[in-house]
């Protein structure tokens, strides 16, 4: 076998290996976050074994780009180059093992060439997509599939199929999913036609029925082989696709979690402003008057007032400052139990508290939450003829419940006092509902809070 007549498959084949061996070796050398050690690895290994090392390296530490748009259904880059020189592997393996099956006969000449065109047409169609030239890197698709049928006209061997595999999967490893659905059909239309073709008018086979059995198990298998290349490609892309989503929901989550916390402290400040406000005000107005008053009594009786505003003013900025410098040490479920035992001890009102949570709740709805339950026991304490009570904060389907019952004996009407009212606009400013009931079985207090919307609706109170 002279040189010569391989020289058309020979110096592609070698000048690939060498392309490649050049690339990847300047990318392990100029890799960001490879140490030197691994970066010398990576080198040694693509010099000596080539082809099956660069795949490996690409798989191991290829670069992912974030921005990459895989809608389409696309391989990341990496990913598809690994998968290219995987393909070229096999595609030089099963070329060398056709030729030399043929050497001598009158096929082996044009084997030689359409083995070579195949594979320019392989290199030259990865450099074309490295360079976003996709019109005409489809051209050269075309070509390709007519190589694979070529193989199968000119030369009736047990690689010929395999070597129709290898191109079809070459194409649909570079492209797109949906448009990948049509190229299989019309390949293996193709395969069945190129292989009638060769049966009748090259080999002369006069028995039809040998000829469709033949013809119907190589496109059987032509049909399941290059679905489950399909299939795999598209399990790939999906699984890569839930990915990135769920990489975009965990970001979102964190936004909204700052979002929340500065939402939050918002919050508090206007509170802060609008109640220790109005008691300063009402301090100050008393505090004049009294200056103004020469009657003792009546002095007296208005500063002591004004002390009593000024108390709970001080009161109001505790409460507001210790909820807006949170600590985190300090579980929720450990808040609330502390303030159950101190509210026990103050009015008597003995509550019996359930917390089913499996994870933790927004800071935002742990402060509503201890907010509504506080109002819950005063007006408990308040207005029902009893001293028991029952408080429910469990999640479920993405909701985040609270339910307040005493076992007081109340009437059927519910009337949205002050307190009432609070606690409903409170609740709907973040897209959640409140209800509240009353009965012969007690006053109940529903609550349902959107967990995947925290920042729904407007906040203003």
């Amino acid at each position: 076998m002279d040189f010569y007549e391989l020289a058309p498959f020979l110096i592609p084949a070698v000048i690939l290996q060498i392309f490649v061996s050049g690339y990847f070796v300047h990318q392990c050398i100029t890799h960001p976050t490879l140490d030197k050690w691994t970066k010398l690895k990576y080198a040694l290994a693509i010099a000596i074994f080539n082809l099956p090392a660069a795949a490996f390296y690409l798989l191991k530490v290829g670069k992912i780009n974030i921005y990459e748009d895989i809608s389409k259904g696309i391989f990341r880059n990496h990913v598809r180059q690994a998968n290219f020189a995987f393909i070229v592997i096999a595609y030089e393996i099963l070329v060398i093992r056709t030729i030399a099956n043929h050497m001598g006969m009158e096929e082996f000449g044009p084997l030689v060439w359409i083995s070579a065109l195949g594979l320019f047409m392989m290199i030259l169609t990865e450099i074309l997509i490295q360079y976003r030239q996709m019109r005409i890197a489809y051209g050269l698709s075309v070509v390709l599939v007519i190589c694979a049928f070529l193989f199968q006209l000119v030369a009736a061997d047990i690689n010929v199929p395999y070597l129709v595999i290898i191109i079809s999967a070459s194409v649909i490893n570079n492209y797109p999913l949906k448009p990948m659905k049509f190229f299989i059909g019309g390949m293996i239309l193709g395969f069945i036609i190129t292989q009638l073709s060769r049966s009748v008018l090259v080999d002369h086979i006069t028995d039809m029925d040998e000829v469709v059995s033949m013809v119907y198990l190589n496109g059987m298998i032509l049909t399941l082989i290059l679905s489950v290349f399909y299939m795999l490609k598209k399990f790939y892309v999906i699984n890569d696709q839930l990915n990135i989503t769920v990489s975009t929901i965990e970001n979102q989550n964190q936004i909204i979690k700052e979002l929340s916390a500065t939402e939050e402290r918002n919050r508090i400040a206007k509170e802060i402003h609008d109640t220790v406000g109005h008691r300063l005000t009402g301090a100050l107005y008393l505090i004049e008057s009294a200056s103004l008053n020469e009657m003792k009594v009546s002095r007296n009786e208005s500063l002591s007032k004004a002390y009593e505003l000024i108390k709970h003013a001080l009161d109001d900025i505790r409460h507001s400052v210790k909820l807006l410098v949170e600590d985190s040490s300090i579980h929720f479920e450990d808040k609330l139990i502390a303030l159950k035992e101190q509210i026990e001890s103050h009015t008597g009102l003995v509550v019996e508290m359930d917390v089913q949570l499996n994870e933790p709740i927004p800071s935002v709805f742990q402060r509503l939450l201890i907010q509504i339950f506080m109002e819950c026991c005063t007006n408990t304490v308040k207005h029902a003829k009893t001293r028991k009570a029952h408080a429910l904060i469990t999640h479920s389907n993405h909701l985040l419940l609270y339910s307040f019952t005493d076992d007081g004996s109340n009437t059927d009407e519910v009337t949205f006092g002050f307190g009432l009212s609070t606690m409903k606009e409170s609740v709907e400013s973040f897209g959640g509902k409140f209800d509240a009931r009353s009965g012969q079985d007690g006053f109940t207090i529903s609550i349902q809070l959107p967990l995947l919307n925290q920042l729904g609706g407007s906040h203003d109170e």
